[in-house]
């Protein structure tokens, strides 16, 4: 892992946890906002200040299916990115994996499906630590 202070974030009422730095390549502080973005449905939210270097997001929504929570990702993102297009999932280890591109951005989304909740993770893949924070995700059985 990058070098610095790394954390846990976990919730015993989460089936994933994941590692994280402290602060961001120029020594800032790396922000932890986590709150509920629909009913039922939480998210934490690890970033930089600049959303560049680090960006890496959970959402947990119980009794959502992957097919209907990429359903409506797929709808509500054009109204954000008029440009936005999506590649299909597809298998990758545990996860149904796929990305979306809009303009000169591109995202990593992640489904998996744990103990009645359907888990989405979406990072910026051309960061190194983003990739990392990806790689220290660890499922609860």
């Amino acid at each position: 892992m990058s070098a610095g202070v790394w954390s846990t974030w976990s919730d015993p009422e989460w089936a994933v946890s994941f590692r994280h730095p402290a602060t961001d390549p120029a020594g800032q502080p790396v922000i932890i906002d986590r709150r509920a973005v629909a009913q039922d449905m939480q998210r934490v939210h690890v970033m930089a200040e600049d959303r560049d270097e680090i960006y890496f997001e959970v959402v947990r929504a119980p009794g959502l299916s992957i097919s209907e929570f990429h359903t409506s990702m797929r709808e509500r993102l054009p109204e954000l990115y008029h440009d936005i297009s999506f590649s299909a999932l597809a298998p990758s280890g545990a996860w149904q994996s796929g990305s979306f591109r809009w303009e000169d951005q591109e995202r990593t989304v992640c489904f998996i499906e744990r103990n009645g909740a359907t888990y989405r993770v979406i990072y910026r893949p051309i960061s190194t630590i983003n990739r990392e924070i990806w790689e220290s995700v660890e499922l609860a059985d």
